[in-house]
């Protein structure tokens, strides 16, 4: 096998210590740079070499290199993250109430209906103050018929006027017909309007009771989400109370980009993204001690192992 040209890796700095990073255990008490470690890591003498073969715990990312932490504590991550699920379930569930849908059309119809209800009432006073009109032309041809009528009957009109007076009545008849029977189309009209206005009215009136009673589930629902929040978050304060502030930290920053920051890691499968890894990579995990930080390479998440992990 040719050479690579690299001093081999000395077994008396394996395993690493806690808190060691790469760049700790491939140089520490050997004396050769990080690219020839580098050079060591890609050999194929660093293959053939698998007890002395480390894993790569977590590159360097925004969150920090934070390498291990108590197994429990990992899995009590598991806990706060099915809380903060939950918060984000209530949060879902506060903006989707069923009620919202209703009450949204119920706002629309309401405009729609005082729409249709302004312009009934317009109408309604316009046709009025034209039935108005009409009745004050209809009383002055009554009025007229009648005080002619009486001259007729007095016989007092002389021969001459006795024809006229005769056809002006006849046509004060005519008239008097006319305009009763445009009083009756704007009565018509009005008592159309009037109707039009009552209707939405009451519809109205229908719409905002069903409003204040949907408005009222909404309310209870939303002080039970709201109380159902204050103690999902003082559970979930007393958890991260036991958890390593450090720990803590990563799974913060992680949650910052993903809606899940730790996941069991169950089946050779990350429960959060529901990818299988690689075999290589289950194959690297069962070598690395139960402390030992495990992130999702597709998700980033923290994976937590169980005895249902697959491994």
């Amino acid at each position: 096998m040719a050479s690579t040209g690299v001093p081999p890796l000395s077994r008396t700095s394996w395993p690493p210590a806690a808190g060691d990073n790469a760049r700790m255990i491939l140089s520490r008490n050997r004396g050769f740079s990080i690219r020839q470690s580098y050079a060591w890591l890609t050999s194929a003498g660093a293959c053939q070499d698998k007890a002395a073969r480390p894993f790569i715990r977590l590159a360097p990312t925004q969150e920090g290199t934070m390498a291990t932490a108590p197994a429990h504590a990992q899995a009590q991550l598991l806990d706060v993250q099915a809380l903060d699920t939950r918060l984000g379930q209530i949060v879902y569930a506060k903006a989707h109430l069923p009620q919202q849908e209703r009450l949204l059309q119920i706002a629309q119809e309401s405009e729609t209906l005082a729409d249709l209800l302004t312009a009934a009432k317009t109408n309604a006073s316009d046709i009025s103050r034209e039935q108005t009109r009409a009745d004050g032309d209809v009383q002055a041809v009554r009025q007229r018929i009648e005080k002619d009528e009486k001259m007729l009957a007095s016989g007092a009109v002389p021969a001459k006027d006795l024809e006229a007076l005769q056809h002006e009545l006849q046509s004060l008849a005519r008239r008097q017909g006319e305009l009763e029977d445009i009083e009756l189309e704007i009565m018509e009209r009005l008592d159309e309007a009037t109707t039009a206005a009552s209707r939405y009215q009451a519809q109205l009136e229908v719409l905002a009771q069903e409003q204040g009673e949907l408005g009222s589930q909404v309310k209870a629902q939303l002080a039970t989400l709201a109380e159902e929040v204050t103690a999902v978050q003082a559970e979930r304060a007393q958890l991260v109370a036991q958890i390593p502030a450090d720990l803590m930290s990563l799974y913060e920053k992680i949650g910052q980009d993903n809606p899940t920051a730790a996941a069991l890691l169950q089946h050779g499968s990350c429960s959060g993204c529901r990818i299988a890894l690689p075999a290589t990579d289950l194959s690297h995990i069962r070598e690395v001690g139960p402390d030992e930080i495990i992130r999702c390479d597709n998700c980033r998440c923290i994976l937590v192992r169980t005895s249902h992990s697959g491994l």
